[in-house]
């Protein structure tokens, strides 16, 4: 019985560390997102901005994308340096382009 008691007092200790850590991960994860969309122009708001960036890429073994519309590329292209900055390599998008 003492075996018992033990195993559950170990476990009802790791599991909150466990999910305190996922958690943590989870909340960084949200804020990086947050702070990468919160500066994008987005495409449905701009139907007239005539250049298109995506960066999509891994983040805390999660993964990360943001798409916005741009009126001009060097605007464009300093957005992509920052979100491109936010996420881990391989990046699986990276680019400016024109929108249409």
């Amino acid at each position: 019985m003492a075996r018992i008691s033990n195993a559950l007092l170990a476990l009802a200790v790791l599991v909150p560390a466990v999910f305190s850590a996922a958690q943590a991960e989870a909340n960084n994860r949200h804020f990086v997102y947050q702070k990468i969309y919160q500066i994008t122009p987005l495409c449905h708001l701009n139907p007239d901005h005539p250049w298109v960036g995506r960066v999509t890429g891994h983040y805390d073994r999660g993964r990360l994308s943001w798409t916005g519309c741009f009126i001009n590329l060097r605007e464009c292209e300093s957005w992509r340096r920052m979100a491109n900055s936010e996420v881990d390599p391989p990046r699986i998008q990276n680019v400016c382009e024109p929108r249409w």
